[in-house]
């Protein structure tokens, strides 16, 4: 017990957060600086994504599992659905991949959430933006998630870990968000990796005259795509930041209500015990 009140015992979980939410970045960083300093390494990149122009079960395992690492780690995931749409000759084959590596790791880290909820709960529970989530999630479970997903402004580590730690959140809610959320995206995301590899061939290859109104249709529909996507995710994060302003509102309310309530119910006791007093006087 001594210990517990002991300042020198005490974590500060602001900066675990902070550090938390940094640390994909960090590890995203150094694994750039490895692969352009390191030769091993480099090679050890090259053969994963060669392995996608003849994939055999073997290296799509190990692509799997990669992607797997990266989700758990809480690196951009993006980045993984690009490079293996780009690499891949077909649309199955990383359409495959992504759809198993996204299912595997966000459902590895909701059960981890789970397992380790004694923790992140005491992590996540000072921040208000967490403590709105947690409420959210009471009277809208689908919705809030599904704003979270599609936002792509929240943190995996709340996203996937913390859904995790709320007990408002089945793992029933979370598997269906996820599948109606994750498997177009999935696809959206292999057709962009595509399309930055058309493009690169038409850029690279000696095209007549008469090929240059398919690039600019084809840059055009990209173009096209992208301020869709962009007008959608606007939107997203409008509604989403609304909803948590007037969920953090409410909690303001009701504890400001709670305050008052306190106040008279103090005032009503001392009332009492003066009257007590001045009758027994």
């Amino acid at each position: 017990m001594l210990q517990q009140n002991n300042p020198s015992f005490q974590v500060n979980t602001k900066k675990i957060y902070y550090f938390l939410l940094a640390f994909p970045l960090i590890l995203v960083g150094f694994m750039i600086c490895c692969i352009y300093y390191i030769s091993g390494v480099q090679l050890l990149f090259l053969s994963l994504f060669d392995q996608c122009k003849q994939i055999s079960l073997l290296g799509g395992l190990n692509l799997t599992m990669l992607g797997v690492g990266m989700i758990l780690l809480m690196m951009p995931f993006a980045l993984f659905e690009f490079a293996i749409a780009y690499t891949c000759t077909d649309y199955i084959t990383p359409i495959l991949i992504v759809t198993a590596a996204k299912m595997i790791g966000e459902y590895a880290s909701f059960f981890i959430g789970k397992e380790l909820s004694f923790f992140l709960k005491e992590l996540l529970k000072e921040f208000k933006f967490f403590n709105a989530i947690e409420k959210l999630t009471q009277r809208m479970p689908y919705k809030t998630q599904f704003l979270m997903r599609m936002s792509g402004v929240t943190p995996q580590l709340i996203m996937n870990y913390g859904m995790g730690v709320l007990r408002t959140v089945s793992f029933k809610s979370f598997v269906i968000v996820q599948s109606v959320v994750g498997f177009p995206s999935t696809l959206l995301a292999v057709f962009i990796g595509k399309q930055f590899h058309k493009i690169k061939d038409i850029f690279d290859s000696n095209r007549s005259i008469n090929n240059e109104g398919v690039l600019y249709v084809e840059i055009g529909i990209i173009m096209f795509a992208g301020l869709s996507i962009m007008l959608l995710v606007y939107y997203v994060v409008k509604e989403y930041t609304k909803v948590l302003k007037e969920e953090v509102l409410v909690d303001k309310n009701e504890n400001l209500n709670k305050e008052v309530d306190n106040e008279l119910s103090n005032e009503m006791e001392k009332t009492w015990e003066d009257i007590e007093l001045q009758s027994a006087i």
